[in-house]
């Protein structure tokens, strides 16, 4: 996959989310989202509302940590 094909991948995320947008975005638990925003702090800022995330920050996210697809459990 090429830097071209990168930036088609992640194109549709970009918009403003809350937590729980990012939540179903990303493909992880809420637990797993805190640990992320939290690692991320000083990249990140704060929230441009109360827990709404701009389109910068939501893009600083997927490009770090990529969006993971959650796991039925009858796999």
């Amino acid at each position: 996959m090429d830097s071209s094909d990168k930036e088609v991948v992640y194109d549709y995320h970009k918009r403003q989310r809350n937590k729980k947008d990012l939540r179903n975005l990303l493909g992880v638990s809420r637990y797993i989202l805190d640990k992320m925003l939290e690692d991320s702090k000083l990249e990140l800022g704060k929230p441009t509302g109360k827990a709404t995330y701009s389109i910068n920050q939501v893009d600083f996210l997927v490009r770090k940590y990529g969006i993971m697809q959650k796991k039925n459990a009858k796999d």
